[in-house]
């Protein structure tokens, strides 16, 4: 088990608390999605209506970085 935090919103607050979930040691890409969707999946547990983004480069909503880039900025 891990431990990790959890950042999000409400009533107009930045949060953060602490989820415990199920951690996959090892370096393959498929071990570090294993255990981000073990985080989500606990995040999911305790509130139901949270929709958790996982904003690394081992996630598989890869479309996010692809958002991302227009934000960057062109002097980089």
């Amino acid at each position: 088990m891990a431990k990790r935090p959890a950042f999000f919103v409400r009533q107009g607050k930045i949060i953060s608390e602490m989820y415990s979930f199920e951690w996959y040691s090892g370096f393959s890409v498929s071990q570090k999605q294993k255990s981000v969707k073990s985080l989500h999946d606990a995040i999911i547990k305790a509130d139901i209506n949270a929709k958790p983004l996982e904003i690394s480069t081992k996630s598989k909503e890869r479309n996010y970085w692809n958002q991302i880039k227009c934000l960057q900025s062109p002097n980089k």
